[in-house]
């Protein structure tokens, strides 16, 4: 049966709603929390590429690409973070190839449209099953991070000229924080109150402030998956070369350490480690608070739309990534 590709309409929704919840095999969606997902994002609503069965009108593939700003040496630029390519079932069993194709002709849809428009990148964090494939593309930049784990009970002496403490993703400390924390990378995906509080909200995440003389002075966002047995840490800013990488990093071990133990008998046994996604600039930190490389690769891709970008100033070495992007 023939397919037509076109980008969504608001008219769209309840079909894609439907296709997402019968299709995707995540999750049930109502239509508020699509909305929250898909609609209301800081940036303002998600792109979605369809494929459609042209005699019959019906979806039979949807790609979301969620926007989001990213910080390139200081400037800010419009992106999109490519999330969930979903294929009918049916045409799931046609192979590999086939859903290869698919999906392939929906992300050149959408980027095509975004080059005309406003849009300098794309980023995402692809199922590591994709990176082969992935990197045989020369539009994109690829890179492998490690997980670094650390085993529970993190056993650390307190840094006392820090002290640690929740707070709320809408606090505006944390823009000060961020206009700071913006010149220790050349690139990152934007960490302010426009996108933080968002960011976080789709799984159960604790936002940490490191303050020192009560002035904010770093964060980190950390979330119990017990699945994967650990606690995973993300979003980690911090202020200069002073109170670094490595300072908020223990502050959050200890942290973390702290919880854990208030945890019931069987959660605490269920989570036995610290996660954390490790870019080369990390390491040195990683390694002397005695984390260690796990069998598990991160893959990260860049495609760059904005001509004024260079590969070179882009490269995934450059970049500040956390497991959440």
């Amino acid at each position: 049966m023939a397919l037509a590709y076109r980008m969504s309409t608001e008219a769209d929704e309840t079909a894609l709603i439907r296709f997402w919840s019968e299709q995707s095999g995540w999750d049930q969606l109502t239509k508020e929390q699509w909305e929250y997902r898909f609609v209301k994002t800081p940036m303002g609503p998600a792109a979605f590429s369809l494929a459609i069965e042209e005699e019959t009108g019906k979806i039979i593939g949807q790609s979301a690409f969620i926007p989001t700003i990213v910080c390139v040496e200081g400037e800010e630029h419009n992106a999109y973070r490519p999330f969930g390519a979903i294929i009918d079932e049916k045409y799931r069993s046609k192979g590999l190839l086939n859903l290869q194709k698919l999906i392939a002709k929906m992300y050149l849809l959408a980027t095509s449209v975004f080059a005309d428009g406003n849009v300098s990148l794309l980023h995402m964090l692809p199922d590591p099953r994709w990176s082969r494939i992935l990197r045989l593309l020369p539009a994109f930049q690829t890179a492998s991070f490690p997980l670094w784990c650390k085993a529970l009970p993190a056993i650390l002496e307190e840094d006392k000229s820090y002290t640690t403490r929740m707070i709320d993703a809408n606090d505006k400390s944390i823009d000060d924080l961020w206009l700071k924390a913006i010149k220790c990378h050349r690139c990152m995906v934007v960490r302010d109150t426009r996108m933080l509080g968002w960011k976080i909200s789709h799984a159960s995440y604790n936002l940490i402030g490191v303050y020192k003389n009560e002035e904010l002075s770093g964060l980190f966002a950390c979330t119990k998956k017990l699945k994967d047995k650990q606690w995973l840490l993300s979003d980690i800013l911090y202020s200069d070369a002073d109170v670094g990488f490595y300072t908020v990093l223990k502050a959050a071990c200890y942290w973390i350490n702290q919880q854990t133990h208030k945890l019931g008998d069987e959660e605490r046994a269920a989570i036995q480690k610290i996660g954390i996604l490790g870019t080369e600039t990390m390491e040195p930190a990683l390694k002397k608070l005695g984390f260690y490389e796990e069998n598990y690769q991160f893959t990260f891709v860049i495609h760059i739309l904005n001509k004024n970008l260079s590969k070179k100033e882009l490269t995934p070495k450059h970049w500040y990534v956390s497991a959440n992007d």
